[in-house]
Parts: C-alpha cells; structure tokens; sequence
C-alpha cells in the first residue's frame, strides 16, 4: 500500500474549537504492507466467517502534540497539534462473523472484532482504534398484498476508543427500521420507511 498525504495534512491550518491543527508540507507517503487469511463456511442454514489479518505501516500519518505559543495562548486555546509521520506501527486483528437464515424470511447474525494496534514511536494504540467490537442483527422479510416489507434491529457494541490525550468511552447503540417496498405502478415505486436510532439513549 502507499498513500500520499492530501491537502489538510500538508498545508491546513484549521481552529476546532480551542485546538488548532497544522499541516506539515515536509511529509512523506505512508506505506504498508498487509497481510490477510480467511475461512469460510457456507451452507443453506448458516455461513461463518474467520478473518485474521497484519498490517505493517511506516511513516504513517499521525498527529503530535506541541507547545502552545503566545499567540495561542492569547487567542484562548489550549492545544496545538500538527500532522507529522511516525517511524513505524502495526495492527492486527481477527473479524468473525455468523449469520443463520431460519426460513419464512427470517434472518440472524453475529460479530465480533479484535484489533491490537501500536504506534512503535509512543507505544500508544493509533488514534481512533476500538480493541473490541461487537455486532447483532436480526432481520424478517414478508411479502404481503402490494408491499414487500422488512423489519430489522440492528446493534452495536464498542469498547473504549483511543485518541491521543483521552480515550472516548465504551457505548452501545440499538437501532429498529422497516421499510415497506410498495408494488410498482406505471414505472412508480414507492419505498416508505420508518426507523429509531439509539432507542435506549
């Protein structure tokens, strides 16, 4: 893998709330070089998925934290950070997932993802990561007079997430929607849909 640095990172100078971000024009591409092996089972009822993958990255592009001057100081911010690049850092990780289809339209799954990664400069994990992640869902489709209906709840679950001076707390989130795929008529298809994000806060 390579990427180049895009325009915010090299030459930006922006003001988020009392942070001020700087770009750096001296940056160099990030490389990587990754890594993967999956294994599947498929059958009529259920399908599982193992992934396991390594990632290796040099130079990659991460935020460091300096000295306030007087002109921030004075403008009342308390943070400056600039894009610079890390010598090396790595991530790993595994993903698996499960999911059943019962009959009479009715669906299932599971999953779940392991991520370890290791800015090798600080020895922190890299900005933005969550160790553990966890997924369900469960989904029943039916046909019934003109429309073509599907109910689903949806969930999310997330561990702590690192950023560079605090970690962003665990949290869960549950959603519920139905859309409702009404029979086409002179070329007119009309698909309402109703929904709740975070139905628990």
């Amino acid at each position: 893998g390579y990427r180049t640095p895009d325009l915010k990172q090299l030459y930006n100078e922006t003001i988020s709330g009392t942070t001020i971000n700087i770009g750096d024009p001296n940056l160099d591409p990030e490389k990587s070089s990754y890594y993967s092996l999956n294994a599947e089972f498929i059958s009529n009822v259920f399908t599982i998925s193992v992934s396991g993958y390594s990632n290796k990255l040099t130079e990659i592009i991460v935020y460091r934290q300096e000295e306030l001057t007087p002109g921030d100081i004075a403008e009342g911010l308390n943070k400056r950070q600039r894009y610079a690049n890390s010598s090396e850092a790595k991530v790993q990780g595994v993903d698996i997932s499960i999911n059943a289809y019962m009959g009479y339209g009715l669906s299932a799954g599971v999953g779940y993802s392991y991520l370890h990664s290791e800015d090798y400069d600080t020895g922190n994990p890299l900005t933005g990561n969550s160790r553990h992640v966890g997924n369900v869902n469960l989904s029943w489709n039916k046909k019934w007079w003109i429309f073509n209906s599907n109910f689903s709840v949806n969930g999310r679950l997330q561990s702590k997430r690192y950023y560079e001076d605090y970690y962003a707390p665990t949290y869960q989130l549950l959603n519920i929607a139905t859309t409702h795929r009404i029979k086409s008529f002179w070329g007119l298809t009309l698909v309402p849909g109703f929904g709740i994000e975070n139905i628990f806060s």
